[in-house]
């Protein structure tokens, strides 16, 4: 036994010590200019070793993939080039359907490249072309990948007998590196063969083995190459013409500023927006919430996406919060004196400018900083006589944010984050300071991650805005390998708020969780892959420490050969729920049914002309002697008509039925619950046209319809039961229409530059009333005044290197 242990101990040393053989390929200086056309015809491309060898990472990891490819790289004083043969012996079936740029979901093969510039194993660049040209770029940072960065650089390709050719001009202006004679820099190329569904790579990544960018091999022999001057502008002009349905009313907006990204060193760039204009960002999804739980909207504003990978840590940067919501928008209506109505309410802080500060020092150290000011926002009430007056719903503000991200050993990194809000005058202001943290083994195949916060409301002399939160969270886990397990706890006190530039749902729990997966990663059985999750919680009422909710989880997924994806997920909760959030009231709970959900989804091939994909979920419960049941459903077929022209249409449907729900406060101030039953219907129809790669014209169209109708009130009693209330008189029943069109024609005219006109239809309705025929709430959607938008909005990009050029001439 004793020598069965020593043996153990020397293969773990000696598989520990074992040092991998790392792939490089060598870079040759161009003495002469080449021409981005897809066609390798300058001398350097046949004098260069090309590397081969790719290797597959999806579906068939380690393999050696369907075709061979040839990939070399060159460079010279502006640029690093590369040029990529990729075989395929039936050129006639590579697929290539035109999209917009980093829209992700082309049916098209793609070739990329990326660049850990630094050596760091955690940070790269990531440039991709698809077969039809359509350009995506990504930045990875702590092995985290992030699709709004942008850059600009340039590509070609051409389809050929053998295959099809890659040429890319990638400007130094694009990237980031040391200022140092010889560069040695982490590199990789992918290679998608989207109609065999084949991801692979010259140098091999494993999917069995947590990170990306610590996989990747060597780039040599750059030689003498200085980071340029990296000062660009995007100035804009743009013109609104909005018809208001309320007042039938018209107005005429023109408008101009201009975004600057500058190059303070060889590391770290400096972004500013000027007077932004982001009204041609795509219609939030507006829903009617019947939850305690902020509705959290996507940011589709390109300032507050790009490059914002170092910003994007536990939710702490919330950019919607920045010219978002005032902060009285909801009390104008208490405000108002006799007589009084409201004539407008902007539902929207103006942004007057925001400015960012990223990069990473030679010692790695990450250092990002934003700060962004927005302008008082006022209501206009006014009386019978037409007498004006404002209030102030959201002061002068200035929002910002550090983090200091320092990575070390492996894949490991500790962070330091800080985010602060100011107000003027009377208005609370806020600060949250957060230490992150992740230690791995050697191996990559064990980790320790954890985070602490402080969160301090101020300014204001009242309790609510004067108080100091805390949260913390640990885990320790495998996550390597086929079989990952992980321990975690979390704890957010009763007074941690996040919220005044990040997001939080909730705080005031502590939770206990443990979950077991097991995943496959080479096909077998008819199995290209295969995943399954057992976990568990126990969730605990921070200020009372009072049971919450036991939850046993399951999830699972598999993808088969013919790249048919299946999956299947429940929730099993044994005991009554005591919810402390849905009463909306400090300390107070309801208890809520037990019992248990599942949901089964399928996803088709999407290789395939037309895709569909669909779920249908079950919930059952009881809580005294009363059943609730709740079933959801959803449907989105997508029809590929060619290469240019595409369809998608997405329904999701939910129904609870004889759901406890909170329905409104009482004259006492005491929350009123209701059984119910609810109707949610949200249509989505979408289809883009794409002339070419850098033109497009795209249409979305969306309608939400909710609907409740209640049966029975319930007053709350202390122990969390509920008795029936029949005092209570007033209906809470309603329905809510929201009802969007987005029509955008984009065309990027020369790089960075582009053109840009939308037109925007909205209308929202709101009825006190239960709607029972679903195509009523069609009928009172077109009932209601609509808003009319439609811009123009040009961009154009000036870099100074070309302008400096020019002048000089």
């Amino acid at each position: 036994m004793k020598q069965f242990f020593i043996s153990c101990l020397f293969l773990l040393l000696a598989a520990t010590c074992f040092a991998v053989d790392i792939k490089q390929i060598h870079a040759v200086r161009s003495t002469e200019p080449i021409k981005i056309d897809g066609v390798l015809s300058e001398p350097i491309w046949e004098a260069l070793t090309p590397a081969t060898g790719f290797v597959q990472a999806v579906p068939n990891p380690n393999t050696k993939p369907h075709y061979d490819s040839e990939v070399r790289v060159t460079y010279d004083d502006v640029a690093i080039y590369i040029g990529a043969m990729l075989y395929d012996e039936h050129p006639d079936s590579i697929l290539k359907e035109l999209g917009t740029r980093d829209a992700g979901e082309n049916n098209a093969d793609l070739f990329g490249v990326q660049f850990d510039t630094y050596n760091d194993k955690q940070n790269a660049f990531e440039f991709v072309s698809s077969a039809s040209g359509v350009q995506t770029d990504i930045r990875h940072s702590n092995n985290d990948p992030d699709q709004n960065w942008n850059s600009v650089w340039y590509n070609a390709v051409k389809i050929t007998d053998k295959g099809w050719v890659v040429e890319m001009k990638i400007p130094y202006s694009a990237i980031r590196f040391a200022d140092k004679p010889e560069q040695t820099w982490g590199i990789n190329f992918i290679r998608v063969l989207r109609r065999y569904r084949e991801k692979s790579f010259w140098s091999a990544i494993d999917p069995a083995k947590p990170g990306f960018v610590n996989q990747f091999g060597l780039l040599d022999g750059i030689k003498n190459i200085k980071p340029p001057l990296r000062l660009m502008f995007f100035p804009y002009t743009s013109y609104y013409a909005i018809h208001d349905g309320n007042t039938n009313t018209w107005s005429h907006t023109p408008r101009g500023g201009a975004d600057v990204k500058y190059g303070i060193n060889e590391s770290f760039t400096l972004d500013m927006t000027l007077v932004p204009d982001f009204g041609q960002v795509q219609s939030d999804n507006i829903v009617y919430n019947l939850t305690p739980y902020e509705v959290r909207f996507d940011d589709f504003r390109p300032f507050f996406t790009e490059g914002t990978e170092l910003f994007n840590k536990d939710d702490l940067f919330y950019s919607r919060r920045i010219g978002g919501k005032p902060l009285n928008y909801y009390n104008v209506g208490n405000e108002l004196k006799p007589g009084e109505s409201i004539v407008s309410n902007p539902a929207s802080s103006q942004l007057l400018n925001s400015t960012k500060i990223s990069g990473r020092t030679k010692g790695n150290l990450g250092i990002g900083f934003i700060n962004s000011i927005t302008k008082p926002t006022f209501a206009r009430v006014a009386d019978s006589l037409g007498n004006e007056r404002k209030i102030e719903t959201d002061p002068l503000s200035n929002y910002n944010m550090l983090v200091l991200d320092q990575p070390f050993w492996k894949n490991s990194f500790i962070s330091l984050i800080n985010t602060n809000v100011m107000r003027e005058g009377n208005a609370p202001d806020a600060n949250v300071t957060a230490l992150m943290a992740k230690i791995t083994d050697k191996k990559n195949a064990y980790a320790f991650t954890g985070n602490a916060k402080l969160s301090q409301l101020f300014g204001v002399a009242t309790d609510k805005y004067n108080t100091m939160g805390y949260a913390y969270n640990v885990a320790v886990g495998k996550y390597s390998g086929n079989l990952n397990f992980e321990i975690a706890r979390s704890v957010l006190s009763n007074k941690y708020d996040q919220n005044d530039l990040g997001y939080l749902a909730v705080n005031n729990f502590i939770s206990n969780t443990a979950n077991i997966t097991l995943q496959q990663y080479k096909p077998k059985y008819g199995i290209n892959r295969s995943r399954i999750s057992l976990g568990a919680e126990y969730k605990q009422h921070f200020a009372t420490k009072d049971y919450m909710a036991v939850k046993i989880s399951l999830n699972s997924f598999l993808l088969t050969k013919n790249f048919w994806a299946y999956g299947l997920e429940g929730e099993y909760i044994p005991f009554p729920v005591h919810d402390y959030f849905a009463t909306r009231v400090e300390n107070k709970f309801v208890r809520l049914s037990n019992g248990a959900w599942l949901n089964g989804w399928i996803s088709t091939n999407y290789v395939k002309k037309l895709a569909i994909d669909a779920y249908y979920g079950h919930f059952s419960g009881l809580v005294y002697q009363q059943y609730t049941q709740s079933d959801w459903i959803g449907f989105t077929p997508r029809y590929r008509v060619n290469n240019r022209l595409t369809f998608k249409y997405n329904l999701d449907f939910e129904m609870p039925r004889n759901e406890i729900g909170w329905a409104a406060m009482d004259n006492d101030n005491a929350p009123v619950f209701g059984k119910r039953d609810v109707r949610t219907v949200n249509n989505v129809f979408t289809t883009t046209y794409n002339f070419t790669r850098r033109m497009a014209l795209s249409f979305r169209l969306r309608h939400y319809s909710l609907t409740t109708k209640y049966k029975e009130y319930y007053h709350l009693q202390d122990n969390g039961m509920w008795t029936p209330y029949p005092d209570y008189q007033e209906s809470q029943d309603l329905s809510f229409n929201a009802f969007n069109i987005d029509l955008v024609y984009n065309w990027e005219f020369t790089a960075g530059s582009q053109l840009s006109v939308v037109w925007k239809n909205a209308i929202s309705d709101f009825k006190g009333q239960y709607t029972p025929n679903y195509f009523g709430t069609w009928r009172n959607t077109f009932d209601a005044p609509q808003t009319n938008s439609l811009s123009v909005k040009i961009v154009y990009f000036l870099d100074s290197r070309f302008l400096s050029k020019k002048v000089a001439t």
